[in-house]
């Protein structure tokens, strides 16, 4: 249970070891990195990085590959819906199929709501000229690389593109099944116009930790998996939103939300696994139940307020 540790070769104080976790992090790579840890007098941050670039650029251009196959796969079975549904209201006259169109219809041809429809070029011509400045960005920073080596080596983070070119093509996306959606808007076919609107988010997300983390990478398709789970639980809530549902979903949330305050507060030292709620249990009653304050406490705060808006949502 208890073991002594030493430092210098004297022997410390008795510790507890029961708790501690084994993702901490002693830095055995650093007796390989020697041309870093021990002949640098002068460290950069592309020092720092455990990746090549490379590698890194690679993983990250996987999100607009991922996302362009799943954007044709998903949108041709929605245009195929909407389309179908159009004809079916042309034939029958039935309004009701797509009862949120007639508020303030104007029709061109077939489509009993152009003005609906047309509404969404905006998205995609934003996303089209978001996907232009980030390639023109990207031809530009390659070229400054070839040109000065200190650029692609001492000076700032290390620039990489993929999740911006992705956020482009979201943004496309979702002005076409924005559009799609108002062919025929139902209660039913919701999602087409919502499902890109989460995948910008997450890609947003990602970039955001992405532009001061560049060597930790997200995985393209487990990101893109947890996005398909958000939408998935969207879907459930629109067919069988009943009470036993939001009851269940909200006690996943909450618990889910503690779990990761948790990882934030400790700054990533736990592992997401079985034994957390074991360590959440310690460090609760260690630092709530023994201590007068907790230990960082402007990080516990942030958390208790950003957990209060959560949960009262």
């Amino acid at each position: 249970m208890f073991s002594r540790s030493t430092v210098g070769g004297h022997p410390n104080t008795a510790v507890d070891t029961r708790f501690y976790d084994s993702s901490i992090d002693f830095l055995p790579d650093a007796d390989k990195e020697k041309d870093v840890f021990r002949t640098k007098t002068i460290l950069f941050v592309v020092d720092l990085a455990r990746k090549s670039r490379k590698k890194v650029a690679k993983s990250y251009s996987l999100f607009c590959r991922n996302l362009a196959a799943i954007s044709i796969f998903y949108g041709l079975a929605v245009l195929q819906l909407v389309l179908t549904y159009q004809k079916v209201l042309n034939v029958t006259g039935n309004q009701d199929i797509c009862y949120y169109n007639f508020d303030c219809a104007h029709p061109l041809g077939s489509l009993t709501s152009f003005n609906n429809v047309f509404s969404n070029i905006g998205y995609i011509l934003l996303g089209i000229l978001f996907l232009i400045l980030v390639a023109r960005r990207d031809v530009i920073y390659k070229k400054a690389v070839q040109n000065d080596r200190k650029i692609g080596k001492e000076l700032g983070i290390p620039q990489h593109f993929g999740l911006f070119y992705a956020m482009g093509l979201a943004l496309v996306m979702e002005g076409l099944m924005s559009a799609c959606y108002h062919v025929c808007p139902n209660y039913s076919n919701f999602q087409f116009d919502t499902s890109f609107m989460y995948i910008i988010a997450c890609l947003c997300m990602l970039k955001i930790y992405q532009s001061r983390h560049p060597d930790i990478s997200a995985k393209a398709h487990t990101s893109y998996m947890f996005m398909a789970c958000v939408i998935f639980i969207a879907v459930i809530g629109v067919l069988h939103g009943t009470e036993s549902f939001w009851i269940v979903f909200s006690t996943i949330y909450m618990v889910g939300t503690l779990i990761m305050s948790v990882y934030i507060y400790y700054m990533g030292r736990w592992k997401l696994n079985r034994e957390i709620f074991i360590h959440t249990w310690v460090q609760i009653r260690q630092n709530c139940f023994m201590c007068p304050r907790p230990m960082y406490k402007d990080r516990f705060i942030f958390l208790v307020i950003g957990n209060s808006i959560n949960w009262s949502m």
